[in-house]
C-alpha cells in the first residue's frame, strides 16, 4: 500500500547547498518532482527518459535538466551508475549497500528517497515477530491468591453458627418493636388511668409531659408505674417573676445628668444656626 505523504525536512529544504544554486522557479519544480518519486512503484525511483519525467510533473524540461546539473535530482538516461550507500553507525562506517542498481537503461532518483526507505525498512523487519525472533516471556512474581470460600453475605467471626434461624440475631427485636408501636396506643390518646395518676402533680401540663412520656418509651413499655415515675422526676415549669416598680431614681440617669452639668454651654451663635437648620427642615416637612 502507498504512503500518503512523505516527511519534509524545512531544515535541509533551506540549508542545502546544491538546492540553494538552483533557481527559483527549479526549486518550485523539484517539490512537484518529488512527488512523482514519491508515488512510483519504486518508491523513490522513476525509470523514464527525463522528458517523460517532465510531462508527469508538469514542468519544463529545461528546469529538470538544471536540478540534474546541480546533482539535486539523480540518475540519467543511459550509461547510470548505481547508487551505492555506505551506512554509519556509533562513529564506524559499514558495510556498502547498492539501493538503485541501474541496467544501462534511464534511471532518475531522489538519494534522500532511497536512503530513507532503505532505512525504514530496515528498521521495519527488525521489528517484526518471527519464529526466531520472539518477545520474552513475563512470567508472574507470585501465584494468585486463592478465592475465598463461601458466598458473599455469609456469616463469619465469632458467636453461634446454628443455622435455625435464618434471621439474624436482633431482628426479632426490631419486628417486634416496630409491630408494637404500630399496634400500640396512639401518641393522642392518653388513657384515663394515666390521666389520674397526672393529677399528683397539678405543677405540670400533663398533655405537654404525656407528649415526652410517648417518644421516650415504646407502646410495650407505657406502663403506670413508669408513668408515675416520669412525673415525679418532671420538673415544674420556671415562672418568671412578676416586674416590680423600681424604687428611687435610677443611678445610670442620675450619672448622666451631672455629666450633662458639668459640660460647657453651647456658644449663642451655634444654637441660633441650629435653630435656623432645624427650622428649614421642619418646613420641608423632613
Amino acid at each position: 500500500m502507498k504512503r500518503p505523504s512523505f516527511q519534509f525536512y524545512p531544515a535541509d529544504w533551506r540549508n542545502n547547498a546544491k538546492l540553494r544554486r538552483c533557481s527559483e522557479a527549479a526549486r518550485g519544480v523539484w517539490m512537484d518532482v518529488l512527488c512523482v518519486l514519491h508515488d512510483s512503484d519504486e518508491y523513490g525511483v522513476c525509470r523514464w527518459p527525463l522528458a517523460d519525467l517532465a510531462r508527469a510533473a508538469g514542468a519544463n524540461l529545461k528546469l529538470l535538466k538544471e536540478l540534474s546539473q546541480k546533482d539535486v535530482l539523480k540518475g540519467a538516461d543511459k550509461n547510470n551508475a548505481p547508487y551505492v550507500y555506505t551506512p554509519r553507525h556509533a562513529g564506524k562506517n559499514g558495510d556498502p549497500v547498492t539501493l538503485v542498481d541501474t541496467d544501462g537503461g534511464p534511471c532518475w532518483y531522489s538519494s534522500r528517497f532511497v536512503r530513507d526507505e532503505w532505512v525504514r525498512l530496515r528498521r521495519g523487519s527488525s521489528a517484526h515477530f518471527s519464529s526466531d525472533n520472539q518477545p520474552p516471556k513475563i512470567e508472574p512474581k507470585s501465584a494468585p491468591k486463592p478465592t475465598p470460600k463461601g458466598g458473599i453475605g455469609d456469616r463469619q467471626g465469632y458467636g453461634p453458627t446454628s443455622s435455625s434461624s435464618s434471621t439474624p440475631i436482633g431482628i426479632q427485636t426490631v419486628v417486634a418493636e416496630v409491630e408494637n408501636s404500630v399496634c400500640g396506643v396512639p401518641h393522642t390518646h392518653f388513657p384515663e388511668e394515666f390521666r389520674t395518676a397526672a393529677k399528683a402533680r397539678p405543677d405540670l401540663d400533663a398533655e405537654m409531659v404525656w407528649a415526652n412520656f410517648n417518644d421516650h418509651y415504646p407502646p410495650e413499655k407505657r406502663t403506670v408505674t413508669r408513668w408515675a415515675q416520669w412525673l415525679a422526676r418532671e420538673h415544674a415549669p420556671v415562672t418568671p417573676p412578676a416586674s416590680t416598680a423600681q424604687k428611687g431614681p435610677d443611678p445610670e440617669l442620675e450619672r448622666i445628668k451631672r455629666e450633662s452639668a458639668k459640660a460647657a454651654p453651647i456658644p449663642a451663635a451655634l444654637r441660633e444656626k441650629f435653630a435656623g437648620i432645624t427650622g428649614r427642615l421642619t418646613g420641608a416637612g423632613v
